[in-house]
């Protein structure tokens, strides 16, 4: 049984990839954004073991240049830091010539990469000027 349920949940979650995939193709064109706000923090972690904050169980993100500080403290290596970005970016959009503005948060990538000013790639929805991908 275990083994059907595995497959089916693999199943299920490649029908959503295909779908979001189709959905960008179909309805989204790549255009360029600029990143407008940024703010960076780190997080350590290793498989499933990583540095929660003291009152709860919740992952525990701190200034990066803490970071090597407290990996070392919890027996944690220097590459087990990982730098999480929230940033906001603004785009044009060619449906209606407005400036739009969004936001993210991704893991894994160095704080060089989405500096105030970079520009960087997104999908802008063909019909709804408002929607964008990153």
């Amino acid at each position: 049984m275990g083994l059907k349920l595995n497959a089916a949940i693999l199943g299920s979650l490649a029908v959503g990839v295909a779908f979001s995939q189709a959905d960008k193709a179909a309805n989204y064109q790549k255009d360029e954004a600029e990143i407008i706000q940024a703010e960076f923090d780190c997080f350590v972690a290793k498989g499933n073991r990583h540095i929660v904050e003291r009152d709860s169980e919740t992952r525990a993100y701190m200034d990066c240049d803490l970071a090597p500080l407290a990996a070392m403290m919890h027996d944690f290596k220097p590459e087990d830091i990982t730098t999480r970005t929230k940033a906001i970016y603004q785009y044009v959009s060619a449906i209606d010539g407005q400036t739009y503005t969004k936001n993210f948060t991704k893991s894994g990538f160095q704080q060089a990469d989405y500096a105030v000013g970079s520009k960087i790639q997104v999908y802008l929805h063909k019909t709804k000027p408002e929607k964008s991908r990153f």
